[in-house]
């Protein structure tokens, strides 16, 4: 994930650091503190800022979410509930009490899009894919949701539309006209290993594949998809 603010750019590293550095590409400073003390983090499963222009970072190994100064100087933490940050795959919010959060599939754990209320942790659900995997922790894309003045867009998986969140509801602002066929609820709903494999079979089988990418610019919505032919 890739922030710029002003500037600068904020660079994740899997999940392991963040980086920051100037649009000269100079490396100004990192905010890596491993461990279990208040200001540490375990694993650095997403991060966002906040209108004061803080870097806030989620740990979903530990249900925390820290706050720095774009400096990389501790300012908070606030510890959510057990299991609020689970399964990770992204976050930001989308106001001062609602967390937005991408999800990985795992098993039958296939909530991939919620919001939490920031004070109490609860979640409210917002799409439920119809498939599962064997247990592995897999991503359905790797940047599907883009947040800007205009809302919140998302994509969803082995579908033709861009989506607007509004309140609790999906809202297609764009169908993109693809060659291949969309794979029904119930063919999905027969994908219980999903993985990259998922995709070249349906493929194989004539259906779209879906995006895994959603990046907007002031003039431009750029949409990516896995090139399965070579």
């Amino acid at each position: 994930k890739v922030i710029q603010v002003d500037s600068m750019f904020l660079v994740q590293d899997s999940y392991r650091a963040l980086y920051c550095f100037d649009n000269t590409g100079k490396f100004l400073n990192s905010i890596s503190r491993h461990g279990r003390s208040k200001n540490e983090f375990i694993t650095l499963s997403s991060f966002c800022l906040d209108d004061d222009g803080n870097v806030i970072i989620f740990d979903s190994f530990t249900d925390k979410v820290l706050k720095y100064s774009i400096d990389g100087r501790f300012i908070d933490v606030v510890k959510m509930k057990k299991g609020s940050l689970k399964n990770t795959h992204d976050c930001f919010f989308l106001d001062e009490d609602r967390l937005f959060q991408t999800c990985f599939l795992m098993g039958e754990q296939n909530e991939i899009y919620s919001y939490l209320h920031f004070a109490d942790g609860i979640r409210n659900n917002i799409y439920t894919c119809p498939m599962s995997t064997s247990g592995a922790m897999e991503m359905v894309g790797k940047h599907t949701v883009s947040q800007n003045s205009n809302g919140c867009h998302l994509i969803i998986p082995f579908d033709n539309n861009v989506y607007k969140l509004e309140g609790n509801e999906l809202k297609s602002i764009i169908s993109i006209s693809t060659e291949g066929k969309l794979p029904s609820e119930n063919v999905l709903r027969d994908q219980k290993d999903f993985s990259i494999m998922t995709s070249v079979n349906l493929s194989d089988q004539g259906y779209f594949q879906g995006f895994t990418g959603l990046y907007e610019t002031d003039k431009y919505m750029l949409l990516t998809y896995y090139n399965l032919d070579g």
